[in-house]
């Protein structure tokens, strides 16, 4: 994760470079998606969802999930990998600053280091089953 000024027409945020482009998000939450080698556009949010960011939207749709038992807009698994981003990004700054991450694995691919701090030590009798 980099943080930009001024990049792809945006005034600041984060861009998430992988294999295949990278995607720039401002600060204000608009996204652009760049793929291949001469940075192509790609999808982007679109319009109709540029007014639905905030956390009344976001609320309605999860208790709304709850009543009818319908899928939220956002799943378990995109929350927990939107959450993993930061961490992700820290664990970087604390080792090597470069990283690899293999999703499926949700390992750290040749640091130890790194792979060590994906959790933490629980006191007695707390802890997490190992899965």
């Amino acid at each position: 994760m980099i943080y930009e000024n001024g990049l792809y027409g945006f005034d600041n945020g984060n861009v998430f470079y992988g294999t295949e482009g990278f995607m720039v998000f401002s600060r204000r939450g608009a996204f652009s998606i760049f793929l291949g080698p001469k940075s192509e556009p790609g999808p982007t949010e679109g319009k109709q969802l540029r007014g639905k960011r905030g956390y009344d939207e976001h609320m309605d749709d999860f208790l709304q999930a709850i009543r009818t038992r319908q899928t939220p807009r956002a799943s378990a698994i995109t929350a927990h990998r939107s959450c993993a981003v930061v961490h992700l990004a820290e664990i970087a700054l604390q080792t090597r600053g470069r990283l690899d991450f293999d999703v499926e694995q949700e390992r750290f691919m040749n640091c130890d280091e790194a792979n060590e701090l994906l959790t933490k030590r629980y006191r007695q009798p707390y802890g997490l089953p190992t899965v």
